[in-house]
């Protein structure tokens, strides 16, 4: 009887599991020990995120940074499997996906990457809109286009996060809206890119201020409505009219992952 290969399955077809699966498929296995290697992704797409906010200048297209799974793995041994894991059964080495496929498996590599979290804020999960997936910038694109097209002499929108994010984010939408933009970001500590080199933060303040973007420091936001957003800067809470929220900050482990019978750390890594 033919013994089956060991096989490897890896969850979550970002840059981690994209670049484990690919280095595990070029090594120079003998014949006898060569695994079987499943790549489980819930896109069709790999998406090569720091360049997701060049879509919105039309800069690059959706297929120059978010090539299939399907053809980059066309010349290699990956099965890819496309699937929204719904659970891992560690004692019985099984992974089940939302779409009733079981993978057993002898290897297991979590790489599901993280989620932005919006339930914490009253209102974020209904009204702000996160950026972290193609859906996520067709979502954008479609509210842009209707404010562009609308009467209104300006389009307001604030950014939460003033990370590099944010910052890309808020540089790339005011080139786009020219005169019509009043674009804020909202940071809670005292400083934009606060974990980055002086350089850079020097870089993103004169490019922001050039392009007449608020910064509000040291704030937060209380909640978001339909057409506002309720910040608290020093105790004192203002009300904001916007047009447009975008979410940049805040990133949780998969529920999948913390709900696993396993070690993890503060952050359920």
């Amino acid at each position: 009887m033919t013994q089956q290969p060991t096989r490897i399955c890896i969850l979550g077809g970002g840059f981690g599991g994209l670049y484990t699966a690919l280095r595990l498929s070029q090594f120079p296995w003998e014949k006898s020990q060569e695994p079987e290697i499943v790549l489980v992704d819930q896109n069709d797409h790999f998406l090569f995120l720091p360049l997701l906010y060049e879509l919105l200048t039309d800069e690059l297209q959706p297929w120059e940074i978010a090539p299939a799974f399907e053809d980059l793995l066309k010349d290699t041994k990956v099965r890819f499997c496309q699937g929204a894991v719904s659970q891992i059964e560690i004692e019985n080495k099984q992974v089940k996906l939302q779409n009733n496929t079981e993978i057993d498996y002898d290897y297991l590599v979590l790489a599901l990457g993280s989620e932005t979290p919006l339930d914490f804020v009253p209102g974020a999960e209904d009204y702000a809109i996160p950026f972290r997936s193609l859906a996520d910038v067709y979502r954008l694109e479609e509210q842009l286009r209707l404010l562009e097209t609308s009467d209104q002499d300006t389009i307001r929108v604030a950014i939460v996060g003033g990370g590099y994010s944010g910052v890309e984010l808020a540089c790339k939408l005011a080139d786009r809206l020219g005169e019509k933009a009043r674009i804020r970001i909202i940071e809670q500590s005292e400083e934009i890119l606060k974990t980055s080199p002086e350089f850079n933060r020097e870089a993103a303040t004169n490019a922001l201020l050039e392009r007449e973007v608020w910064i509000d420091l040291e704030t937060t936001v209380s909640a978001v409505k339909s057409d506002k957003i309720l910040l608290e800067y020093r105790g004192v809470i203002n009300e904001i009219p916007v047009d447009l929220v975008l979410w940049t900050v805040g990133a949780q482990v998969s529920p999948i992952v913390r709900s696993l019978p396993l070690k993890q750390n503060k952050r359920g890594q």
